[in-house]
């Protein structure tokens, strides 16, 4: 198993420091034997912080007021639609009957490991 440094490595440097809140807010979220498969951000339209475990969507969301974080059960995620745009993709799913949308500057390679859900362009 990886280290948590490691496993958030792939975001680089920049954003490792821009969302160092978001990280301790994460590793906090985090059980002590899950790790994280892919990690990106979301720079446009509110700071986020998107992490893929084997069993988990967790978003983690800091405006500057407040911390909040959403945590969705991979096996619930159903209709993930990722739609490139020129600076971001624009990512939608259902979740319980509820649609989210956001908007990670990666989206294909950010979201595909859950499996079950169908990817759609």
């Amino acid at each position: 198993m990886n280290t948590f440094k490691e496993q958030v490595a792939p975001l680089g440097k920049t954003y490792l420091l821009v969302y160092s809140k978001h990280l301790e807010t994460l590793q906090s979220l985090l059980d002590s034997d899950e790790n994280i498969l892919t990690i990106g951000a979301q720079s446009i339209k509110r700071n986020r912080i998107f992490a893929i475990t084997e069993s988990r969507l967790i978003i983690v969301t800091f405006d500057g007021k407040g911390k909040e974080h959403q945590i969705f059960e991979q096996d619930k995620i159903q209709n993930i639609r990722v739609k490139p745009k020129m600076l971001y993709y624009d990512v939608s799913f259902n979740y319980n009957e509820e649609k989210y949308n956001y908007f990670p500057e990666e989206g294909i390679k950010l979201f595909s490991p859950i499996t079950g859900s169908e990817v759609h362009n």
